[in-house]
């Protein structure tokens, strides 16, 4: 995304075009910025000839990776699991939980501070100055929205940051769904020291030196509560969760054959893949598996059970078939609860479903 930004402000089409698209397989919201690419190829040329050029450029740089990444599902014999996966899935049967206006306003807020509560003040006040930031650019170009697209640089910001807010406060579902945001924070973070340094500057006396001292100051202290809210945040984390694991699998599966649903971390962890390609219920995969699993949702569960596993790792559900999950679990495994973690033992062999 950041480097999607950068090529479209230099105007470098063709790798604009590129990496906005290889953005928008990561994640499909990110496709907006291609879109904006091609507006701003296009209004961004003074020439009729050049702006068809611009947008074709744009057009064929972003078709590469599509093509590249299709011919590699086709080769896999999963093309329609791709579209189904990228596309269909979030046209058809996707889920929200419903939620008031001010629930969608409080949320991401609420997310962020739990996910950044380090550096949740300095990410309210650098998005404070990303919109005056972006009231100074419009301001530069006459209060004149479309001088604005047509001539600066900047644009692609003033664009897109307005449409990934405006997203966050429609759809956003926990700290990771930030990740979007971070390049615009970052950004008026650096507004903002960049306007403190100019007001050091204009100091009497020594001013370089003393601007210079504030700055290794500032970055000394942004580099140090970094590394500490890593530290304490990312090591401890991580360090529990195999050490808890560890002592589960070590437990409860001799075998190490483990199914999970809803907790992904256990397989990435353990280096193991899960029974089938389901991790997840929630936010209507639960229609999903109905619709594309043979023998439906039941099926899915009957893979599960003939799969045998020595436990199944169970997070949030949030299914329509909630009730008929947990009876089916309970039927042949008992429940054992480690931290956030629900680990199924297995008790009895899975009687296959009727």
């Amino acid at each position: 995304q950041i480097i999607s930004l950068h090529l479209i402000a230099k105007k470098k089409w063709f790798w604009a075009g590129l990496w906005c698209s290889i953005t928008a397989l990561v994640w499909q919201p990110t496709g907006v910025l291609g879109v904006f690419a091609v507006v701003l190829a296009f209004f961004q040329a003074e020439e009729h000839a050049k702006r068809v050029n611009n947008v074709l450029k744009v057009i064929v740089g972003a078709s590469i990776p599509v093509v590249l990444i299709s011919a590699y599902f086709c080769l896999k014999g999963a093309f329609f699991d791709f579209i189904d996966g990228y596309l269909i899935f979030n046209l058809s049967h996707i889920e929200r939980t419903e939620a008031s206006f001010w629930q969608h306003i409080q949320y991401p807020l609420i997310s962020i501070l739990k996910g950044y509560p380090i550096a949740y003040l300095s990410i309210l006040l650098s998005f404070v100055m990303m919109g005056l930031l972006l009231a100074w650019r419009l301001k530069l170009n006459g209060n004149s929205f479309s001088a604005m697209v047509k001539k600066d640089s900047f644009a692609i910001v003033v664009l897109s940051c307005p449409v990934y807010i405006i997203w966050s406060f429609i759809d956003f579902q926990g700290p990771p769904d930030f990740y979007v945001l971070i390049p615009y924070s970052a950004i008026g973070f650096a507004w903002l020291l960049n306007l403190a340094m100019d007001g050091v500057s204009r100091l009497e006396g020594s001013a370089t030196e003393i601007s210079a001292k504030c700055s290794v100051m500032i970055c000394l202290i942004l580099v140090g509560v970094s590394a500490f809210s890593y530290r304490v945040w990312s090591d401890s984390e991580l360090v529990k969760q195999k050490q808890k694991l560890e002592y589960i699998v070590k437990t409860f599966a001799p075998r190490q054959k483990i199914a999970t649903i809803g907790i992904p971390e256990i397989p990435v962890l353990l280096k193991i893949k899960n029974p089938n390609r389901y991790l997840f219920v929630i936010n209507g995969v639960d229609n999903n598996i109905d619709a594309r699993f043979a023998g439906g949702f039941k099926g899915w569960m009957n893979s599960i059970a003939g799969y045998d596993p020595d436990f199944i790792a169970v997070g949030s559900i949030r299914s329509k078939y909630n009730d008929e999950v947990v009876a089916w679990l309970e039927r042949g495994y008992i429940k054992k609860r480690f931290g956030d973690w629900n680990i199924y033992v297995k008790n009895d062999p899975f009687q296959q479903l009727k």
